[in-house]
């Protein structure tokens, strides 16, 4: 389902190169974070020592990521301080950028293309803001997560894949919530059957917190306890009686 955290921090080819990229311009940057694949910035200045210290780190760690929909990009901000940069408050700063959701819009303009991705998200956007005015670059912040705590390689490869990780699950339950067809993912039917078969949401919540409250991490994951429970809360939610306006 998603990049598995242990491949990831053992698997570092010794032989590829570092795939980080330079952003040159507001479009390129842009037209890289508003795609169907994650992105992690790199935030820097010439004169901080910090960011120097986190280059040749931030480098292997996207080695480790070679062959994947996850994109490494660094930006100067001295270059950018007033755009990209502007709402930063110091450096270096380390954010993944999850991607833009891919609407069943989009997906039947993949059909209709015949099976070839549909215009990059943004590009169309832009062109249709240009219909008005001049395109305005813009970053759905809801969509960032900012690493917080010592950069250092092991640290960022476990935020890297959480976010991943939560993302992905997040997708997972909204295409079993919202009734899209699983087609060939058996995760995806396995995840169905077992929101089908609940028949106490809160019972089965209980249940799940108990053994999350008693049993080790290993035998949590082996049996996607906290994945169960989040399927769970998801449903309690949605399920909750809401206050008109």
């Amino acid at each position: 389902m998603y990049i598995r955290a242990a491949l990831l921090a053992l698997i570092c080819p010794v032989f590829v190169a570092a795939q980080v990229f330079n952003v040159h311009s507001l479009d390129f940057f842009y037209d890289t974070v508003n795609s169907g694949n994650y992105t992690v910035v790199k935030y820097y200045t010439n004169w901080c020592s910090h960011c120097k210290r986190l280059a040749p780190v931030f480098e292997e760690l996207s080695e480790a990521y070679a062959n994947s929909n996850v994109t490494f990009l660094e930006v100067e901000c001295e270059t950018f301080g007033s755009t990209i940069c502007h709402r930063l408050p110091g450096f270096p700063m380390v954010e993944v950028i999850r991607p833009v959701k891919i609407t069943t819009e989009d997906k039947e303009e993949a059909s209709v293309s015949g099976g070839a991705p549909p215009h990059s998200l943004w590009a169309r956007f832009k062109t249709f803001l240009s219909r008005s005015h001049n395109p305005a670059w813009h970053l759905d912040l809801d969509r960032v997560a900012e690493f917080e705590g010592s950069r250092e390689l092991p640290n960022l490869t476990k935020f890297v894949n959480q976010v991943i990780k939560d993302h992905e699950e997040n997708e997972l339950i909204d295409k079993v919530l919202g009734g899209e067809a699983c087609g060939l993912d058996l995760q995806c039917d396995n995840t169905r059957e077992y929101v089908e078969n609940i028949q106490d949401l809160t019972l089965e919540n209980d249940k799940l917190r108990s053994i999350m409250q008693n049993n080790d991490a290993p035998h949590l994951q082996t049996h996607n306890i906290p994945f169960k429970l989040k399927i769970v809360e998801r449903l309690l939610q949605r399920d909750q009686p809401h206050d008109e306006l």
